[in-house]
């Protein structure tokens, strides 16, 4: 959310998805800064009530869909400008999953991937695969001092094809 505030990625009333969206804080955000319209997706479905509770309690609008990164067809994709993610590289296994995904995303038209984690070996690995296959690819140090101090790695990815 910090990097958003500080880069001119979200534009007013773009579409997102959120990858491993969880409780939603960053959909939630999404929604309130860039009046986005955003579906937060995870494989989890038992973390949509609380996703709602709190999309109702900051009084915004937050779709969800249940599904596995994998399942996420072209299609599907198509109807996005942006994927975000947070802390979603945990496994050695979804390095590849997750690469896959991106390909597809770009396939069907997503302008930017912005995948943010604490720097963890499978973000790496992603990150890695996609400065190398993809041209307008970034890896980037971040850190935030508000509420309090934290750092993290971005993944910032710009699709520079244009959708088949």
């Amino acid at each position: 959310m910090d990097y958003f505030l500080h880069n001119e990625t979200l534009e007013y009333e773009q579409s997102i998805m959120e990858l491993g969206c969880g409780w939603g804080p960053a959909s939630i955000f999404c929604a309130q800064h860039a009046s986005a319209k955003v579906t937060g997706v995870d494989r989890d479905d038992e973390v949509f009530p609380f996703l709602e509770v709190q999309a109702a309690l900051n009084e915004v609008d937050v779709t969800t869909k249940q599904a596995s990164f994998e399942k996420l067809t072209k299609k599907e994709l198509s109807n996005y400008d942006i994927l975000i993610g947070a802390d979603i590289c945990f496994w050695d296994k979804l390095t590849a999953i997750h690469f896959n995904l991106i390909k597809r995303a770009f396939q069907a038209g997503v302008k930017e991937v912005v995948i943010a984690d604490p720097g963890r070996e499978p973000f790496y690995e992603l990150a890695e695969k996609c400065l190398d296959f993809f041209e307008e690819s970034e890896l980037i140090d971040w850190y935030s001092t508000e509420p309090e101090h934290f750092e993290a790695d971005i993944l910032h990815i710009t699709n520079t094809k244009k959708p088949a």
